[in-house]
C-alpha cells in the first residue's frame, strides 16, 4: 500500500477519527488511479513464478517452500498471472511455504504459474496520494473561483490541465514514475 490511514491523517493533519472510513475507501481507489495513471507496479527483483502457488483466506501458500529462499519480507506484494487474485497485497508474516496478508483473498488451487512480485513505493508518493485525498474530500469540483460580494463563480473549463480529475499542481510530481510502456 502507497500510504496508511495514519499516515495520510498525519500529512493532512487530521486528528479526528470522523472520516477515517471515506479515508480508507479513498486510499485504496487512489491507489487504482496512481498506479494505471503511472504504469508502474514498482517492482523489485525479488521475485517467485511457480506453479506450486494457492490462495486460501488471508495465505498465499508454496507447496515448494521457496518465499524465504526468494528473499520476501514483510511489505508490499503483487501477484500476477493468478485467475482471482491479481492485485497489490501488505504481506504481515513470512515463510518458506507462506505469505500471510491483511486482504482476504479468493480461494485458488495450484495450477497455473504464478508470479510474485515484491513491491517498494517510492517514500514521494505518500505526500501525492495524501494531496489527492484532500482534494477529493475537500474541493467543490468544478469550481475555479467563488466570490461573495456581488455573488459570481467561475467554473473550470480547461480539462487539460487535469489529471483524472485531479489539478496537475497535484499530479504533476507523479510524471517522473510514469511508464511509457505499461508493466501490467
Amino acid at each position: 500500500m502507497i500510504a496508511t490511514l495514519t499516515e495520510i491523517k498525519e500529512l493532512l493533519k487530521i486528528t479526528n477519527t470522523t472520516n477515517d472510513t471515506m479515508i480508507d475507501a479513498l486510499i485504496l481507489i487512489i491507489q487504482d488511479d496512481i498506479l494505471s495513471f503511472l504504469r508502474n507496479k514498482f517492482l523489485t527483483e525479488i521475485e517467485i513464478q511457480e506453479n506450486t502457488i494457492s490462495f486460501t483466506g488471508n495465505s498465499i501458500l508454496d507447496s515448494g517452500s521457496g518465499f524465504v529462499n526468494a528473499g520476501f519480507v514483510v511489505g508490499d506484494i503483487v501477484v500476477q498471472d493468478s485467475k482471482l487474485n491479481n492485485n497489490f497485497y501488505t504481506v504481515t508474516n513470512v515463510t518458506a511455504g507462506t505469505l500471510t496478508v491483511s486482504e482476504l483473498l479468493y480461494i485458488e488451487t495450484a495450477e497455473n504459474t504464478i508470479k510474485i512480485n515484491q513491491v517498494i513505493f517510492p517514500s514521494s508518493l505518500k505526500l501525492i496520494m495524501a494531496n489527492m485525498i484532500g482534494f477529493t474530500m475537500n474541493n467543490k469540483h468544478g469550481v475555479k473561483s467563488e466570490t461573495f460580494s456581488r455573488y459570481s463563480v467561475n467554473y473550470g473549463s480547461d480539462i487539460s490541465s487535469l489529471i483524472n480529475g485531479y489539478p496537475d499542481t497535484i499530479t504533476r510530481p507523479l510524471l517522473k514514475y510514469r511508464k511509457v510502456y505499461n508493466d501490467y
